[in-house]
């Protein structure tokens, strides 16, 4: 019979595969030019100026769900966040409470579309960089 931790274990491992889905890393799009979008991006949400395209596939690897973009500069956090709290309302889209534990998400609403901007710190295979995860999909 399992305990309350081994149960605890197996739900985060869950949770875990739910946000990141080997089938979305495998889908990745090459890199980009500074502060260029992929054709498929949306027009009314800016690329932040000295960020380049690092990923780009289906939001937790269903294109239902929605889009998902990695972003990667070496500008600070707080710039980038500044950036796209004042970009992102002059572009039309209304800041809405965000829900999660991230404090640097911004989660924005335009009409019946929904947009997470997520700039945090990361270290991987180029050092340590501002990584802008974005995740776009439809309300009902």
């Amino acid at each position: 019979m399992p305990n309350r931790y081994s149960t605890l274990i197996i739900t985060l491992g869950l949770a875990a595969l739910l946000f990141f889905p080997v089938a979305a890393i495998a889908q990745n799009k090459p890199a980009g030019e500074a502060g260029k979008a992929p054709a498929d991006f949306p027009a009314d949400i800016p690329v932040y100026k000295n960020a380049t395209l690092s990923h780009s596939g289906p939001l937790y690897g269903d294109p239902k769900l929605g889009q998902e973009y990695h972003f990667d500069t070496n500008d600070a956090v707080e710039t980038v966040k500044a950036f796209y709290l004042r970009q992102l309302p002059a572009n039309g889209w209304t800041v809405t409470k965000g829900f999660g534990a991230n404090p640097n998400t911004i989660t924005v609403m335009k009409g019946k579309r929904m947009a997470m901007v997520s700039p945090n710190r990361v270290t991987g295979g180029k050092g340590e960089l501002t990584r802008i995860a974005m995740e776009l999909m439809a309300t009902k």
